[in-house]
């Protein structure tokens, strides 16, 4: 058997390995390597398939205006880009995460229509994801009522009618 150029014995390489055949296992150690140089672009695939499938479809944004309940069935919150539709709007469509709305506040709400209907506003922000095609909120994430004053001196808020 030989060994090295520089006269000794490879690393990992002993003086059996010299009697029973270096070339044999260094055949198997490079059909080893070449199997895994295959495997790592297979296996990058899979991570980055991995990856997108756990991220959200769509990117959560916070948007603060006016959230209120109109009519009955109807919530929406319009803030400076216009109303957008968490339930009905003439549709029947419901935005999931309706449980994480937040409920109305009797303090700084502007009832709306026949008094103790309980329709009306509040001042709000919400965490939600949209639809801007359709111009409604397809998840609610999170929410909080927030004081009057800051939906009042929004000067790119419209007026709650």
């Amino acid at each position: 058997m030989s060994v090295s150029i520089s006269g000794q014995v490879p690393p990992g390489v002993t003086q059996a390995d010299l009697r029973k055949g270096l070339p044999d296992r260094l055949a198997l150690a490079n059909a080893t390597k070449i199997e895994e140089v295959a495997m790592r672009p297979f296996l990058g695939i899979i991570c980055l398939c991995l990856i997108g499938w756990s991220l959200p479809a769509a990117a959560a944004e916070k948007r603060c205006g006016w959230y209120g309940n109109p009519a009955p069935g109807d919530m929406l919150l319009t803030d400076r880009d216009g109303d957008w539709w968490i339930t009905g709007g003439g549709e029947g469509a419901y935005a999931k995460g309706l449980d994480n709305v937040p409920q109305m506040s009797d303090r700084g709400f502007i009832a709306t229509g026949v008094p103790g209907s309980g329709r009306g506003f509040n001042c709000a922000c919400l965490t939600v994801e949209t639809n801007a095609r359709t111009q409604r909120i397809t998840r609610v994430i999170s929410g909080q009522i927030l004081p009057l004053a800051q939906c009042r001196n929004d000067r790119s808020l419209p007026s709650p009618s």
